[in-house]
């Protein structure tokens, strides 16, 4: 299996959501994820192509032409401080709902969020 593990946004030219107060920007919180998510892939046997980049078209055609099995994408996206919880975006298919799902259902028991 290999998994092309996408760290959202670009460090250098979109920071993505930005918390001033905090001092902290979307595509840093991203990358670090990512890199633990890549340490323990990898730890488990499973491949991982990490990219982080402002072009999604790009991050999607490097994800097929390395013949990746699965595309996750980190995000950390910000409201008007109403909204909260986590979300999981999917594909249509079988394999994408069950896989959403089990990543959704460990996000929201670990964060303890809705």
């Amino acid at each position: 299996m290999k998994v092309y593990l996408n760290a959202g946004h670009d460090r250098q030219l979109d920071p993505g959501a930005v918390n001033r107060r905090l001092n902290l920007r979307e595509c840093d919180a991203a990358y670090e994820l990512a890199l633990g998510v890549q340490q323990y892939l990898e730890r488990n046997g499973i491949a991982v192509v990490f990219g982080q980049d402002d072009d999604l078209y790009h991050i999607c055609d490097q994800a097929n032409q390395t013949e990746c099995d699965l595309f996750v994408s980190i995000h950390f996206n910000a409201y008007n401080g109403r909204a909260s919880g986590t979300e999981t975006l999917i594909s249509g298919s079988t394999g994408s709902l069950m896989l959403g799902h089990c990543i959704q259902t460990n996000l929201k028991a670990v964060l303890n969020l809705p």
